[in-house]
């Protein structure tokens, strides 16, 4: 059964508005920074982040990690989207390669981080996700091995080797000393 927009936020307005409201505040900006860093629009981050909480309230039991939970609706609800829109049009290549402007989050030295950005969206997904999910959420690896659908030990040799990669990456073009 389908419930549009307004029967889910009857449904949300019927929880307890102060565990709501707890538990907004304390995950909006993470799960927003990450759907950014997969959509890289504003408006479409945002959009995605009020799906997250609509759906992620909805189906979540009482004994799960909330904040996992969370990233792991919005990461599915994000490939979901993609998936539809791939139906509908093909990829437009240029805005995977249009990242936005790092100065957004960051307003000191703007050219290494922008690089740095650049790198991060140009590694194979898992490497990615795991690197954003730990910088951007500070999530533990048991929550995002979770997410990522892998285990935690392949989470932490996957994050060690892409900052390796990284690093080596930044002395190669004089971003850091040897």
């Amino acid at each position: 059964m389908h419930c549009g927009r307004a029967c889910l936020i009857v449904c949300i307005k019927s929880m307890e508005n102060k565990l709501f409201t707890k538990i907004y505040k304390l995950y909006y900006k993470p799960l927003y920074l990450y759907a950014l860093s997969l959509t890289h629009h504003v408006q479409e981050a945002e959009d995605l982040t009020e799906e997250t909480f609509l759906k992620a309230f909805l189906t979540l039991d009482s004994h799960e990690n909330i904040q996992a939970w969370l990233f792991l609706v919005l990461k599915n609800l994000f490939y979901m989207k993609v998936r539809k829109r791939k139906r509908m049009l093909d990829m437009d290549a240029e805005k995977i390669k249009n990242i936005p402007d790092p100065s957004y989050f960051y307003k000191e030295k703007q050219e290494q981080r922008l690089w740095l950005y650049e790198k991060i969206f140009s590694m194979e997904p898992l490497e990615k996700n795991i690197i954003l999910l730990t910088v951007t959420a500070g999530l533990k690896d048991e929550e995002i091995a979770k997410i990522v659908n892998t285990s935690v030990q392949n989470v932490r040799v996957i994050r060690y080797r892409t900052k390796e990669k990284l690093k080596e990456l930044a002395k190669k073009e004089g971003y850091i000393d040897e």
